[in-house]
């Protein structure tokens, strides 16, 4: 029925406290939009409610790709990586509809925290954790949260490539 619900922790993230003109305390922000009227919840560390704002808000869920996907799927769907509005950085998106059709369930990761998170898989200094999409191209990587790519890691990407393209 075009319900979104949001929930973003926004602990280190000033770009989306100045978006959503959060109150400088605000540990989480709640948005609900239902109706073409959004609501932002402000909560602190605890949970406790700061306060709240409402708007009117043009907000079509089912025009957006991620959404789309997962409703032509039965598996857990990965966008190709795309700029968040609110953030301004860019991210992928993992969807899942729930067994209700037309009930999505989405998780945002933005690139440097998916290339966190794959760094902190590592086994070994040399190693390298990485996604590719389906041209064979690492678009997160484990090397990534670094800002060099060892000459180890460069030969793997080609070998890759090598690989899936056969």
């Amino acid at each position: 029925d075009g319900r979104f619900y949001e929930v973003i922790h926004m602990r280190d993230r000033p770009v989306l406290s100045k978006t959503f003109h959060a109150p400088s305390s605000t540990e989480w922000t709640i948005v609900t939009i239902i109706d073409n009227q959004q609501q932002n919840t402000f909560l602190d560390e605890d949970f406790a409610l700061i306060s709240q704002t409402r708007f009117d808000k043009q907000y079509d869920l089912h025009s957006r790709p991620w959404y789309k996907q997962a409703l032509n799927s039965t598996d857990i769907i990965t966008t190709m990586p795309y700029l968040f509005a609110n953030s301004h950085k860019m991210g992928v998106t993992y969807a899942k509809q729930f067994e209700t059709r037309g009930i999505v369930l989405a998780v945002d990761y933005t690139m440097s925290k998916l290339n966190e998170i794959l760094a902190l898989q590592k086994f070994d200094e040399k190693s390298e954790i990485f996604l590719v999409d389906n041209n064979a191209k690492k678009f997160a990587s484990s090397a990534f949260s670094d800002s060099t790519t060892s000459i180890q890691t460069q030969k793997l990407d080609a070998e890759l490539t090598r690989i899936i393209k056969e």
